[in-house]
């Protein structure tokens, strides 16, 4: 269910763009080749006791931090450089790795600032997980030909 390539506008190249980025990421995952359903690792920050709790009972999608740039959710990153400012300051800082199904991705493309934006949305309807790519700075990469981009993945239930 891809409802975005219907769209006739010029951000369609961009999205696709996005899309096949991510399709990328998780075709690198021998276990994904044959398999229905798609698990990938991510990377999500936070602070030792978090962590703790998280590895106890699970993620929540508490949103304590922001209402989230890129909709409501838990984030994740495939890059753990990329998430360093997001847990670095903390008290005691952690990292988890987790393995993750994003079902089927919106690829986002909408930049925080502007009218259109995400910020504090739910996971668009139809789709599981909003998927960015980003620059350094965390906003969404214009010219997804460069390699040096990173993303970040809003899971939008905390079972997925």
């Amino acid at each position: 269910y891809q409802n975005w390539k219907k769209n006739k506008h010029k951000d369609v190249e961009l999205r696709e763009q996005c899309y096949k980025r991510f399709q990328h990421f998780v075709d690198r995952f021998e276990w994904n080749h044959d398999a229905l359903v798609k698990v990938i690792p991510q990377a999500h920050g936070t602070d030792y006791p978090v962590a703790l709790n998280i590895c106890s009972t699970g993620f929540a999608a508490l949103s304590l931090l922001d209402a989230g740039w890129y909709g409501q959710g838990i984030y994740f990153s495939s890059s753990v450089r990329y998430i360093i400012p997001y847990f670095a300051t903390k008290k005691t800082p952690a990292i988890i790795i987790a393995y993750v199904i994003p079902g089927n991705i919106y690829p986002v493309i909408e930049h925080p600032e502007l009218s259109n934006s995400l910020i504090g949305k739910a996971i668009t309807p139809g789709y599981q997980a909003h998927y960015v790519v980003t620059t350094a700075a965390g906003k969404p990469c214009t010219n997804l030909d460069t390699n040096i981009t990173f993303d970040e993945l809003v899971i939008g239930q905390e079972s997925q």
